[in-house]
């Protein structure tokens, strides 16, 4: 029986016992791709968020980036929401192709750009439960849809931009940043951690390639202007002398 001592010290320890946290430093230095090439703080650091939030970095969950820190994965979030949702939740993607869309998002041309639309469970209970309840005291649909909209989903949007490196395929990669995107805004994502859908690249202590949608759920804007502005020059010189480069 635990008694209620014994409750109030285990909440007050959330990062987990400093031995557990030690002993699984120990082995990720050795069993971990690349984990010789982190020092004993970055190893360290690693396990103590490993233990505190339940991700299994041999996994890929989570992992230590030198130079930039801890960052969790699509694999992370997603134990993260099934851990959250009351029920299932699923994702539907839609390649943003329609111009006047892509121009309002300040897309720039030849850009990859996918809309993931995560759809749960608890959400759509909610959602078919307040319809009933406008319906049943008269409420036109037109005004229930103009109220809380048409499908209870949560949007996420992933770009990948022209030439930009990455080690999956560029479909794949935009796909798991609007996944990425999109369970960020629906869930909880653990405190301290950054997210980021693109994958070590096997190597979970090595060296990283920057994604374009880390900062921003758009994409770096700087790098979307940069692009933007490349793309008019190259126009504009085309159009000076007739012809495309």
């Amino acid at each position: 029986m635990i008694t209620s001592r014994a409750k109030t010290s285990v909440s007050l320890q959330p990062w987990g016992d400093r031995t557990d946290v030690r002993e699984l430093a120990t082995r990720l230095k050795m069993m971990l791709p690349g984990g010789e090439k982190l020092d004993d703080k970055q190893v360290t650091a690693l396990a103590q968020g490993a233990v505190a939030h339940g991700l299994d970095p041999l996994n890929g969950e989570v992992w230590m980036i030198p130079g930039r820190g801890l960052m969790i994965g699509v694999k992370g979030l997603r134990k993260k929401a099934r851990e959250q949702v009351h029920g299932n939740f699923w994702i539907n993607f839609i390649e943003i192709t329609d111009p006047d869309a892509r121009r309002r998002m300040r897309i720039p041309e030849n850009a990859l750009v996918y809309e993931a639309r995560l759809f749960d469970s608890e959400n759509i209970t909610a959602y078919c439960d307040m319809v009933s309840k406008m319906t049943k005291a008269g409420a036109p649909w037109e005004w229930v849809v103009t109220t809380i909209g048409d499908k209870p989903f949560t949007t996420g949007i992933g770009i990948l931009l022209p030439g930009e490196p990455t080690k999956m395929q560029p479909v794949q990669c935009a796909m798991k940043r609007a996944e990425a995107d999109a369970l960020k805004r629906r869930f909880d994502v653990p405190f301290g951690l950054a997210v980021e859908a693109d994958e070590p690249n096997g190597v979970i202590a090595g060296e990283w390639t920057e994604p374009a949608s880390d900062e921003t759920d758009y994409g770096d804007p700087e790098q979307v202007d940069a692009a933007i502005d490349a793309e008019k020059r190259k126009k504009d010189k085309a159009s000076l002398y007739g012809k495309d480069e």
